[in-house]
């Protein structure tokens, strides 16, 4: 482990064992905390440094479930869950929550949410919403995100064409900087119009094809309808995660009608139950935008879910509501430092 990861992890066990964390959670203990993941697998896939696997670069977003169900029972003891019934009467005026309301959110589809994540949920008696992208259901595409990442990583070309580039790139080496490739490319593919985005994916294609047989199918396969309609029968909520997974901002206004209302739709009529809960695609400050927020409106949504950091009150636009993106890497302190809320201000101090 590198001298800085283990100093940050350090640094955090001691504010831990301070009292910081308990003490942030105590003054804002009357806020909802909105926690977000996106995949639970088997086993664990974190090397020392992120930047020097491909593996664990893959899996940065995808948590062990021995790591899930150790976060949860820490959440289970500091905080009171909430369900996404209960979130929709508070934002309504029907009722209220309990001090110290934590929900836990997921967001995409994929089949390890069903079959690993929900049965420890489960088991724990902790309720939950799965946000689903509805074109990626029942099909063995890979999300794109993904797919862009494990295509520059397995890119058989010594070239590489990156989408605002006339001329093709060397192809790096070191696993090092084919992470940071993906990482611009993807930065890059985030800041297209979606048409624009989804011919260079195409061109992509054309010069190397990937299927679902060539990658981690636990990491990347999405849900069957039928998992969906377990999991709603189980009593979780499902959510719409649009149908293509496109930034919202880089849409026109009549595909940004399709992919909310569509996907909406799809859900309530796959499930037989209303689908009153969205999540926005990437969920950062640039990622939606008043028009998304009148058109998620229109398309009957009553919350919506961005990933900026934050706890939520009264006072939160309940087409705004904040979450906390868990990653795969996170000491149990530096995850209580993230449920407390310290860890994004000291973000945000720096």
């Amino acid at each position: 482990m590198s001298a800085r990861i283990q100093l940050k992890k350090s640094f955090y066990s001691l504010v831990n064992g301070c009292g910081v964390n308990w003490y942030l959670r105590r003054k804002s203990r009357t806020r909802l905390l909105v926690l977000n993941y996106h995949g639970v697998v088997a086993e664990e896939h974190v090397g020392d440094d992120l930047a020097e696997s491909a593996d664990s670069f893959l899996h940065r977003n995808a948590i062990s479930r021995a790591r899930f169900c150790e976060q949860m029972e820490v959440t289970r003891k500091q905080f009171h869950h909430v369900s996404a019934g209960d979130v929709l009467d508070w934002i309504a005026g029907r009722g209220g929550l309990p001090d110290s309301p934590v929900l836990i959110t997921f967001d995409d589809g994929f089949r390890n949410n069903a079959t690993i994540a929900a049965p420890e949920l489960q088991r724990l008696g902790i309720p939950a919403v799965f946000h689903l992208a509805a074109g990626y259901i029942g099909t063995d595409r890979i999300l794109w995100p993904l797919e862009l990442d494990q295509l520059i990583l397995g890119w058989p070309q010594e070239t590489f064409p990156l989408p605002d580039c006339a001329e093709e790139i060397e192809l790096p080496k070191s696993p090092a900087q084919l992470c940071d490739l993906c990482d611009n490319a993807r930065k890059l593919c985030k800041k297209l119009a979606d048409s624009a985005r989804r011919d260079y994916l195409d061109m992509l294609r054309s010069r190397h094809t990937l299927t679902l047989h060539d990658v981690d199918a636990e990491l990347n396969e999405f849900m069957t309808w039928d998992d969906a309609r377990t999991l709603s029968r189980n009593g979780f909520a499902i959510g719409s995660h649009t149908m293509e997974h496109p930034i919202l901002t880089k849409l026109d206004a009549d595909e940004l009608c399709r992919e909310l209302s569509e996907s909406k739709q799809t859900i309530e009529r796959e499930l037989g139950t209303e689908c009153p809960i969205l999540a926005y695609p990437n969920g950062g400050p640039e990622d939606f935008s008043p028009a998304v927020v009148d058109a998620a409106r229109d398309a009957g949504y009553q919350l919506a879910f961005t990933l900026l950091r934050g706890f939520n009150g009264r006072d939160t636009p309940p087409f705004e509501f904040q979450r906390v993106n868990i990653p795969s890497e996170l000491s149990l302190a530096e995850f209580q430092a993230m449920a407390s809320g310290l860890y994004t201000y000291l973000r945000g101090s720096a």
